[in-house]
């Protein structure tokens, strides 16, 4: 369960650092 749940926040925070990096160059 823990690898799952440590899976599914990085997915997140790298989503996140994605939608950053997108707004940062528009």
């Amino acid at each position: 369960v823990l690898n799952k749940i440590s899976m599914l926040a990085m997915e997140r925070t790298s989503a996140s650092e994605l939608n950053q990096k997108l707004r940062q160059e528009l």
